[in-house]
């Protein structure tokens, strides 16, 4: 096996050891000081006061690790960085100073040796960054806008560079040794402060030393010799160079394509292919790739890069065909640098010929021709090598061109068809081709020490109040008495306390007295700030002699904003100008909360927690777990009945044959699921009863997945990791059926196949996407989580390597890990929120059990995250589904692990409880993780009825939960930008008496994918009718072809209000609708003991403008007048009340579709669905108000309150009557003097066709139960619609509807079924481990939720009917057919044999239901084949039922 370990050579540095005196000493005598020259010198930080070989805590030094403060002169001392061989960046952090409007930044450098070039720049505190200078390879210094000469920079003795800032004249002026070099010079923006100086240094790949001192910041343009010194520190520290020589011939990247698996790059065809290709024998044999022109589109391939330097050569081999497939050119991305890409291509490979920069060269015409492409990133200058001869140089590249994330190799559109050839394609370090045959890439983690969370830190002092973590003097540590948290306050001990708020604490008695006159006083919640009482939510405590101080209070109070920061995370901040919008809060609370152990130490913990690696089970289980399991699965009456479906799975597993590697439409992942699934059943089944057939099995399964030749991570990482986290599982539940020689090549197989593609990400050679690597999606735990499965399972074998991947690993999730904080909510929506807990659970609980603990479970909000799930379920056990989520229970085991981690008894039950309630069916991780000592606890859950989930900005409040009639409000604002979101701030969804009234329309399934039809027509993915506005229960102002947010805005949720008989709260959507309003207020009220929802939306409008309001619902809406509208569903009827200040409004059905200015293109159909709109004519403020409540109870009796909503009292809410749904009920439904065959009594709604001449067909309706009344409406674009009434005798009532389509032969009503039996199919689907049986009786058993499925593109079912007959129709329903279009083919037969082909049919409709489709002639048969194409989306045929038909 290759070695594949990632070369850290940080990881080596060694330990620098204080010398004569120890560290506490030296921090004792010297504290870190800047010495200030005087009135006018704001900065002026000088080295000579730190120790010899030390740092200095406002240098921040990445990229070499040869730096430190050096002796340089007598009784002087500066910084020094080795820049040989690694570029480097230094930061020099400024102090806090008081801003003015005239400054100069001025500091000492010079250069001994090689110049690789810099650039020298400067931040504020806002952002601005400001370039000063530009260091050329010569070491020329000029100006770094014009390039003008400012001097030079190597040399034995320091040079001054000044650059003075004249922010009332917007102007500059530049000195070098004291001399104006640059005068009054225009400055592009104003930059009243200066919060970091920073040097990007290039590596010259030759000796070269930087030294630095003396950085300073004074008031006034004019040059100023400041004077000064500070106490000379004689201290010293021994300090050893590294050796950096090997890194200044990097190899980035580097495929010979000598085997068929080499041929790893992203590649668009268009249409054409990209092949491997051999050539020659024996030795001379050679592989190669050839792209293959045989349609007029380009064709192109890419290779993603990690970080790389500023000399850098991209190079392979290019031979043109006989016949020449067209030019292709060299293609370099910058996608990092800023913030958009930046794509040039500097050469071109033509047949005869390289041109470029207005150059050519000659190239051997049908032979290989070696181009080597030499980029300098400094100069942003290319030279041209072609078969190692200088053939072009110092041609230009773009100045924005920082260095290349992405090489792309793209041959032109053209009419050339014919063959290119590419090989040995290299990416190294250097100004000119060299031979890399006998050099291997060195990998580098693209996780350095910290991700520069400490540049961020330094001058700062933090605590991490869940890692009980501090950072001070430049330093991170972990505090001697643990924070205590309660809610939003942390109670952190005293010495932390001083150190974060830099304050003296003195407690005497119960008093404590912080400096600056603040007092507080054990157990009381009132603090004194300056005289005034300040409330506190946490008093003080005292605790085995340790002062608890609320931190969060103090420093809101005292220090306020700007100065001090709760990020809600766990991170308290102290320092200046500090904003919770700064990106670099979360790179520094990670750092603090994250341990980030060593893959040694790692190693250590896992051998010494497994017997030396020795111990199987480690994953979930341990050997004494699953010997308590064996006896749970016998005697909890749980556990047992959940055995007995686990085992019914396994046994069909171990009848099915090994898995086979598949791709389907384009993916592995349900191939990954399947495989998953299959290996932790019959693994835990084998464990639960020692049986070997379950473990040999298990075995063969994993022979079959270790031989694929890939886990798919070329089409998504995700199938790559699910595949891992299978292997892990069987390989550690069955390795005791395993022989050792097996054993080990499946791990190390599984290893090459997961581990090393992983460990591609993280070093940045990926030849796929890897943007997940720093990802806060779901992607972070569900890649991560599996890949730290295989490490944990199979460290024994490539230790070191496995436990360098799992470092890695565990430093990836760190990104996702983040937004758990602060209330455990799910930002992705509640679809993500149970698929990424499937996989963090496994996670989580394998890590405990082979690591011996938990891993990072004390991070805020994750002990929240399993009760997420209670609060976006509704009583009508349907979700809100936002955010890309489908309506259907969403559940997850994880429940039970966080349960089990955190002792939560009570998530305990909730989760067997629902599994109980609604038939969940149980999985493996199910047993391992319910409590048996729970079994007799039958105690209901007691969970609040309300909650509010901040940043995801979701609000939860319910009636109760014991009934499932009861009222359920859900809303959310938040963001619109990110991964899942929808254009939808301030939707909501409302159940109320069992019924869904107000909805949500859910996933797009059509965004999905590289190719949408959004994008293909020039849109955004959020252009779907579902993602924009239009398709929420929104406000759309204006509406034009754009979304209809801001979608860089953030709704913010205010705190809500419950009282006795109701609950009140707001979204501010003012950001979201900045383009046409001033402020927008939105609220959200339930009244009447929280049976009556008020929505208020308070506008105030730019300008004269068009509003429409809409509320998507699947009932059958009924407009009563312009204010009044009534909803009939499931038998109830929600009477919807509105009034507004517009001063023309319209009240109308609209059918769930694009408004006309909206985006068209390709989308899902909403079936069943339609909106309830008020058009509105407005300006100024606008002011919205609907009022839903069910008729019979309190609301519908009284008009609507238009309170505003700023004079809502939630404790002036009255109490409210509930009204039970009635029983009462229709025996009989007759339309035109014959039974409905589709009428059931608990079925409340039909669609029926109008006669010929246009006449409504007789209804008879018939009722034992109660009093039976009809009556006439309009309903959606004026369709004539009956609603019948039954009155039980206790005057409540059940309502049904009627939906008359006008005549049609299009209509299945006006036909009879003929009766057809399905003999015969191609192929079937049939899983039974899954309990699937897709086969052809299906189609004709009258049941819309059962159907036939085949893969395949002419996959056939034959229907026999009996005898030959008149057939006038065919009525088909597909399944997901409001996400597709089916293509088929219908032929009929009279003997079976010989077919006639009567249509062929791509379907146009988006409905579930069925479709009539009518041949151009007659036909008459008595056979009839289906014959299927697939479908848009993949090539599967799927039919629900399938009829014959007959005109009445």
């Amino acid at each position: 096996m290759k070695d594949w370990r990632i070369c850290d050579m940080k990881r080596k540095i060694l330990g620098r050891i204080i010398s004569a005196v120890t560290a506490a000493a030296v921090m004792a005598a010297y504290q870190p000081v800047f010495a200030n020259g005087g009135d006018d010198c704001l900065v002026n930080i000088m080295l000579d006061d730190c120790i010899t070989n030390d740092t200095s805590e406002y240098i921040d030094v990445s990229g070499t690790s040869n730096t430190r403060i050096v002796e340089d002169g007598k009784n002087n001392k500066s910084l020094y960085a080795d820049l040989s061989f690694v570029d480097s960046e230094i930061t020099v952090l400024m102090p806090e100073y008081s801003a003015t409007s005239q400054y100069s930044v001025q500091f000492d450098m010079r250069i001994e040796g090689a110049c690789g070039g810099a650039i020298v720049s400067m931040t504020s505190k806002s952002g601005i960054k400001q370039e000063m200078f530009r260091i050329e390879e010569d070491g020329t210094i000029r100006a770094a806008d014009d390039k003008r000469y400012i001097g030079g920079a190597v040399g034995k003795t320091m040079k001054t560079l000044t650059f003075s800032v004249d922010n009332e004249m917007n102007q500059y002026n530049c000195y070098f040794n004291g001399k104006e070099v640059v005068s009054k010079k225009s400055l592009p923006v104003s930059i009243s402060d200066v919060e970091r100086l920073v040097i990007t240094a290039n590596s010259p790949l030759d000796k070269s030393a930087f030294y630095a001192d003396n950085f300073r910041i004074y008031n006034g343009i004019e040059y100023r010799d400041i004077k000064t010194k500070c106490k000379y520190n004689e201290m010293s520290m021994s300090f050893e160079d590294v050796d950096e020589s090997d890194l200044a011939y990097k190899v980035y990247y580097k495929n010979d394509l000598d085997t068929a698996s080499s041929l790893t790059f992203s590649y668009y065809p268009s249409g054409n292919t990209l092949e491997y290709r051999e050539e020659g024998e024996g030795d001379k044999k050679n592989g190669f790739m050839q792209f293959g022109k045989t349609a007029t589109t380009g064709i192109y391939t890419y290779q993603s890069l990690g970080k790389i330097g500023k000399h850098v050569v991209f190079e392979a081999d290019v031979r043109h065909g006989k016949k020449s497939a067209g030019n292709m050119t060299f293609i370099l991305i910058d996608g990092t640098s800023g913030s958009s890409r930046v794509i040039t291509g500097p050469i071109t490979v033509k047949e005869t010929a390289v041109v470029g920069g207005g150059s050519s060269a000659a190239l051997k015409r049908g032979k290989w021709n070696k181009i080597s492409l030499a980029v300098n990133f400094t100069a942003h200058t290319f030279d041209l090598f072609v078969n190692g001869e200088l053939c072009m140089k110092n041609k230009s590249l773009p100045e924005s061109l920082a260095t290349v994330s992405e090489l792309r190799f793209s041959v032109e559109s053209s009419t050339s068809f014919g063959t290119l050839d590419m090989d040995n394609v290299h990416i190294y370090s250097g100004s000119e081709p060299r031979d890399i045959s006998n050099t291997d890439v060195k990998y580098e983690s693209r996780f350095n020490a910290n991700d520069n969370a400490l540049s961020y830190l330094k001058g700062k002092t933090a605590v991490q109040t869940y890692s009980s973590t501090i950072f001070e003097s430049n330093k991170k540590s972990v505090l001697a008495n643990k924070c205590i948290n309660y809610g939003d306050e942390s109670l952190i001990p005293q010495d932390a306390f001083e150190k974060l708020f830099k304050c003296k604490v003195s407690v005497s008695d119960n008093t404590v007295s912080i400096d600056g006159g603040v007092v507080m006083t054990i157990g009381s919640d009132v603090m004194k700030v300056s005289g005034r009482d300040v409330k506190l939510s946490n008093a003080p405590e005292m605790i085995d002699n340790v002062a608890y101080l609320p931190a969060v209070a103090y420093g809101n109070a005292v220090l306020g904003e700007g100065k001090f920061l709760n990020d809600d995370h766990g991170m308290l901040l102290v320092g200046s100008s500090l904003t919770k919008s700064d990106t670099r809060n979360k790179m520094a609370n990670i750092y603090l909360f994250f341990e980030r152990k060593p893959e040694t130490e790692l190693k250590e913990q896992l051998a010494k927690n497994t017997d030396n690696l020795a111990e199987h089970p480690r994953l979930m289980m341990t050997k004494e777990s699953a010997a308590r399991l064996r006896n749970e699965v016998k005697t909890d009456p749980y556990k047992k009945k959940w055995f007995e479906v686990v085992r019914a799975r396994a046994d069909s597993y171990v009848e099915a044959e090994p898995l086979e590697y598949k791709v389907t439409s384009g993916r592995m992942l349900d191939l990954s699921a399947t495989a998953l699934s299959r290996m932790e059943t019959l693994g835990f089944v084998y464990q639960m009863t020692l049986d070997k057939k379950y473990g040999n099995k298990t075995v063969k399964e994993l022979e079959a997945l270790t031989s694929f030749q890939d886990w798919g991570q070329q089409y998504s990482f995700l199938e790559c990791a699910t595949f891992a986290s299978a292997a892990a599982i069987g390989f550690d539940w069955t390795r005791d059926c395993m022989d050792d020689a097996t054993a080990e090549k499946i791990a190390v197989k599984a290893q090459e196949l997961g581990l090393k593609q992983a460990n591609l990400a993280y070093t940045g050679a990926a030849p796929y996407n890897d943007f997940w690597w720093n990802t806060e999606t779901n992607w972070g735990i569900i890649t991560n989580g599996g890949i730290s499965n295989l490490a944990l399972a199979t460290a024994e074998y490539n230790t070191d390597e496995a436990m360098t991947v799992l470092r890695d690993a565990l430093r990836s999730m760190e990104f996702t890990w983040y937004r758990f904080a602060p209330d455990g909510a799910w930002h992705e929506g509640p679809g993500y929120w149970s698929y990424m807990f499937t996989h963090l659970s496994r996670f989580l609980s394998s890590y405990r059990t082979a690591m011996g603990e938990d891993f990072a479970t004390n991070y805020r909000g994750l002990n929240k995250y399993g009760y997420f799930q209670c609060y976006f379920m509704g009583p009508d056990a349907l979700p809100n589904n936002f955010h890309d989520a489908d309506s259907y229970y969403i559940e997850s085991s994880g429940q039970f692990i966080l349960a089990e981690i955190y002792g939560d008894k009570e998530l305990m039950r909730y989760r067997r409880d629902t599994m109980e309630k609604y038939g969940i069916s149980p999985t493996s991780e199910d047993i391992i993780w319910y409590d048996a000592s729970v079994s007799g606890d039958k105690s209901p859950v007691r969970l609040p009825n309300d909650a509010y989930y901040r940043e995801t900005e979701l609000v939860s409040m319910r009636e109760n939960w014991e009934d499932t009639d009861a009222s359920w409000l859900s809303y959310h604002g938040g963001e619109l930008i990110n991964a899942h979101d929808q254009i939808d701030a301030g939707t909501y969804v409302f159940t109320l008496g069992g019924v869904r009234w107000a909805l949500d329309l859910g996933k797009e399934p059509l965004r999905y994918g590289s190719v949408t039809p959004a994008t293909e027509a020039g849109y955004t993915i959020y252009d779907f009718y579902r993602a924009r506005a239009e398709g929420h229960n929104c406000v759309v102002i204006n509406p034009t072809e754009a979304l209809e947010m801001n979608q860089s805005s953030f709704s913010k949720v205010e705190e809500p209000k419950y009282g006795a008989n109701g609950a009140i709260g707001t979204v501010n959507l003012s950001d979201a609708y900045v383009a046409n309003a001033s402020s927008y207020m939105r609220g959200y009220k339930l009244s009447d003991s929280r049976r009556t929802f008020t929505l208020r939306d308070e506008i105030e409008l730019l300008t004269d403008s068009e509003v429409y309001w809409f509320m998507h619902t699947e009932g059958k809406i009924r407009i009563i007048d312009n204010k009044t509208a009534v909803i009939y569903q499931d038998g109830k009827a929600l009477k919807v009340q509105l009034e507004t200040n517009a001063q023309n409004q319209e009240l109308s059905v609209m059918d769930a579709v694009s408004l006309p200015t909206s985006p068209k293109f390709n989308m899902s159909a909403n079936p069943g669905v339609t909106k309830l709109a008020l058009k509105m004519k407005a300006s100024g403020s606008l002011n919205i108000t609907a009022k839903m409540s069910l008729i019979g109870e309190s609301g519908s009796d009284t008009g609507v309150d238009t309170t505003p909503i700023s004079q809502w009292d939630v404790n002036a809410l009255s109490a409210g009557k509930k009204v039970s749904a009635s029983a009462a009920r229709l025996d009989s439904l007759s339309i035109g003097g014959e039974q409905l065959d589709s009428f059931s009594s608990d079925k409340f709604s039909y669609t029926y066709t109008k006669g010929k001449d246009g006449s409504i067909p007789e209804i008879s309706a018939q009722s034992q139960s109660g009093t039976v009344t009809t009556e006439n409406f309009k309903g959606l674009d004026g369709a004539d619609m009956v609603l019948i009434t039954v009155t039980g005798n206790d005057n409540k009532s059940a309502y049904y509807t009627i939906q008359f389509k006008e005549f049609s032969y299009e209509s299945i009503d006006v036909y009879d079924k003929i009766p057809a039996s399905a003999i015969s199919a191609s192929s079937e689907q049939i899983i039974p481990e899954d309990n699937v049986y897709n086969t052809k009786e299906n189609t004709t058993d009258g049941d819309l939720a059962t159907r036939w499925s085949a893969y395949g593109t002419r996959d056939w079912l034959v229907f026999d009917l009996g005898e030959s007959k008149e057939i006038d129709a065919f009525g088909i329903a597909f399944w997901k057919a409001t996400e597709r279009h089916y293509i088929f083919d219908v032929l009929v037969s009279d003997d079976n044999l010989n077919y006639t082909k009567v249509m062929s049919v791509t379907t146009k409709e988006y409905t579930d239901d069925p479709v009539v489709y009518i041949p151009q002639n007659k036909v008459k048969a008595r056979y009839v084949k289906y014959l299927g194409h697939g479908n848009t989306v993949n090539e599967w045929n799927n039919i629900l039922e399938f009829m014959p038909l007959k005109s009445k």
